[in-house]
């Protein structure tokens, strides 16, 4: 067996706390390993894991959140040296060792994806973390990410555990779970589990949909009025939604302000939908509708991954003026394939991005890549960061000229087939340039 440890190195010198947790992580790989040299177990003998945890539950929190980190990482280095054991076995190992030193004070928990993590070593970090209510801000469950658990589901047991281990870390704020979370999971979290949570990854997971974007916002994803995709928020912001609605309820005795009203009082008590900031639904069975229930929910996101296409759908359907909040603070789009026709929509829905990319289809003509739209770019008050890919840089530089686009700009990216690129013009143009980066063209 060939375990293969890749570590990353600080250039500065360690500090002496760092050197301190180092020495007695040793020690702890030591001790386990001396207690294990009978090649039958793999498990941590009750002794070693006794004497362990004496010792150690004196220390604060935070020096036994290091000491964990650099145990794990110490007996995956080791491993391969003193003992015989496969990459099933080590992580039962470790997750005995995440039983032994785990404390509920600590800031972070992770299980990466680097071994082979079976069953039975899930199920024992599960069951250690279902047994106390935590004060955890960030759990990662990397191991789930192998194409395994992307076409499969979870045993009953090991999704009941899952699910029901949100209940004790009500200060979450960093939730990474990806190939296997379903709508029913973003349902506990909506439903107020983890009411700080600031961001969430469940990249992979067929089982997230449209609807469980709507109950991570605290709604009835079910629900739907009106046209096909109008969730119950969208009448507390559309006023041609508020119309409809009245429409139907005619002759009742709700009317249409009262559900807004009630609507806007959900909002206000729904702590999360202030404190959200991040959320990656790459590769799920959502759609633009999706993406748009999400915008209209969480005001204050910065970053929402999703696969092109649901961006592209968003923006050309996005008619409605009232159906998102104004200045939403989204600073960037996984959004690349398109031309200067989208800059409109783009700038209507998220004035506060920071990067941008655009690209010149070769079977387009230019006046189809809407180059008119360029003067958009003096809007952007935050951009940053412009990526061009076979755009006729000719009509470019006098925008970039522009000292409200070009002064602003600290990276620029721009891919061509031998096009010709005039260094200096774009030196002129933008003298704050920290990043300059040309591909497949020809530099005067």
């Amino acid at each position: 067996m060939i375990f293969e440890v890749v570590e990353r190195f600080e250039n500065s010198s360690p500090s002496l706390r760092e050197l301190s947790c180092q020495l007695v992580s040793d020690k702890v790989v030591e001790a386990i390993w001396k207690g294990t040299l009978n090649f039958q177990s793999i498990y941590i003998p009750e002794p070693v894991e006794r004497a362990i945890r004496e010792w150690l539950e004196v220390l604060p929190p935070l020096l036994q959140q290091d000491l964990l980190d650099l145990t794990a990482r110490g007996i995956l280095r080791s491993a391969a040296r003193i003992t015989p054991y496969n990459s099933s076995t080590i992580p039962i190992i470790i997750a005995s060792l995440v039983e032994v030193l785990y404390s509920a004070n600590m800031n972070a928990i992770e299980i990466w994806t680097d071994l082979h993590w079976n069953q039975e070593a899930r199920m024992k970090i599960l069951h250690l973390l279902h047994s106390r209510k935590s004060g955890i801000k960030k759990m990662v469950y990397s191991c789930y990410k192998t194409p395994v658990f992307q076409f499969q589901e979870l045993h009953f047991s090991e999704r009941f555990l899952l699910m029901n281990i949100l209940n004790k870390f009500p200060a979450l704020k960093i939730l990474v779970m990806p190939y296997v979370a379903d709508d029913d999971l973003l349902a506990k979290l909506g439903g107020g589990s983890c009411p700080s949570l600031e961001q969430l990854n469940v990249e992979g997971s067929w089982g997230v949909t449209n609807q469980g974007l709507s109950a991570l916002a605290g709604q009835d994803g079910g629900m739907v009025i009106g046209r096909a995709g109008w969730v119950p928020s969208h009448f507390a912001q559309c006023s041609e939604g508020q119309k409809l609605l009245g429409n139907i309820l005619k002759g009742s005795p709700v009317t249409a302000s009262q559900i807004t009203n009630l609507m806007s009082q959900h909002n206000e008590k729904m702590n999360m939908l202030k404190t959200f900031k991040y959320l990656n639904i790459n590769g799920t069975s959502t759609d633009h509708r999706g993406l748009e229930c999400v915008l209209q929910n969480f005001r204050n996101l910065k970053q929402l991954d999703s696969e092109e296409k649901n961006w592209q759908n968003l923006l050309v359907n996005s008619e409605c003026s009232d159906c998102y909040p104004k200045n939403l603070p989204l600073e960037s789009l996984n959004l690349s394939q398109h031309s200067f026709q989208l800059l409109p929509h783009i700038f209507r829905l998220f004035p506060n991005v920071k990067k941008l990319n655009i690209n010149n289809f070769s079977r387009s003509e230019s006046y189809l890549d809407g180059t008119d739209n360029l003067i958009l770019l003096q809007n952007f008050s935050n951009l940053g960061e412009l990526s061009l890919t076979d755009v006729d840089l000719d009509g470019v530089y006098g925008h970039l000229s522009n000292p409200n686009v070009g002064v602003r700009l600290h990276t620029f990216r721009y891919t061509g087939r031998l096009k010709l690129v005039k260094v200096e013009s774009l030196a002129k143009a933008c003298p704050n340039l920290k990043l300059l980066s040309l591909s497949n063209s020809v530099m005067s």
